[in-house]
């Protein structure tokens, strides 16, 4: 981090997604129960449960934490945590150490680890960001099936469409901030999926003709909202932590570093990485 000083301890995770793990199944509403005791179950089991971390439960995000931290014995997925000191892998020991972190005796979690937890519960300073990350994978990677057709649709007058910046902007305006950030909201941009896609096949219209243009122009936008939805299942989230001194505090502020609440002397700040959108060549 340029002009930000040493000894800055960046916690980076990667959650995956934070909804039922459908991906767009057949009988997606009949497997909702079945999802959801899955993903339990993977939870009493220690394995990483991406719907614990989005909880907002310190308690389930914490276990979530200890079971990314578990490396490979995990079924995590595609999710990751890491610890950098200075944008080199640390470890978590190094980093309680540089933090001068209180060390808990055994049998409990991690002080960095709870750090994390608290900024991630529904009172944390990094909750705010997981709503808006869970309504954009709505329309996600379980909608990767629907959307193939849906290129193909546009690709036929199409072939070479690429969103534009205002397109990408316009698809986050009307009803989108509304979309409930949870199954219910997947659910939705399912049915809306299969509603372009029925128009798609029985709607026969002339080149040109004004109803062909008012639907491909949905679904442009549709496949911008899947594009950001599926760049939202890769989001990294990014924990910044430091231990200043009364002289490196202003410098901090100026980088939106802020006091930790309840521990005035570690410093911190969350931020979202920048989503890759994944166009199709």
């Amino acid at each position: 981090m340029d002009a930000v000083p040493e000894g800055v301890i960046t916690v980076e995770l990667k959650p995956g997604c934070g909804l039922l793990e459908l991906y767009g199944q057949p009988g997606l509403y009949h497997m909702q129960d079945q999802s959801l005791l899955r993903s339990a179950e993977m939870a009493k089991g220690g394995r990483y449960s991406a719907p614990d971390l989005f909880s907002g439960r310190k308690d389930r995000v914490l276990r979530a934490l200890e079971a990314l931290c578990e490396g490979p014995t995990t079924t995590a997925g595609d999710a990751e945590l890491q610890v950098l000191l200075d944008d080199r892998l640390a470890s978590q020991e190094e980093a309680v150490e540089l933090l001068k972190l209180e060390v808990p005796g055994a049998n409990t979690s991690s002080p960095l680890l709870s750090i994390v937890a608290d900024l991630l519960d529904a009172r944390g300073e990094a909750f705010p960001m997981l709503p808006g990350i869970l309504r954009a994978q709505c329309a996600g990677r379980a909608l990767n099936a629907s959307c193939a057709q849906l290129w193909e649709t546009l690709g036929r007058s199409a072939p070479h469409w690429r969103p534009t910046r205002e397109e990408m902007e316009n698809a986050m305006k009307r009803g989108y901030w509304s979309l409930p950030a949870d199954q219910s909201g997947l659910h939705s941009r399912e049915r809306e999926a299969e509603r372009l896609l029925d128009r798609a096949k029985r709607e026969m219209w002339q080149e040109g003709s004004q109803s062909r243009l008012e639907l491909e122009k949905q679904i442009r936008k549709f496949l911008c909202l899947h594009l950001l939805g599926d760049a939202a299942c890769e989001v990294r989230l990014r924990i910044n932590l430091v231990r200043p001194s009364d002289a490196q505090q202003e410098v901090l502020s100026e980088y939106r570093f802020a006091p930790l609440p309840g521990m005035p002397d570690i410093w911190c700040r969350v931020e979202m990485a920048p989503l890759h959108l994944k166009l199709s060549t």
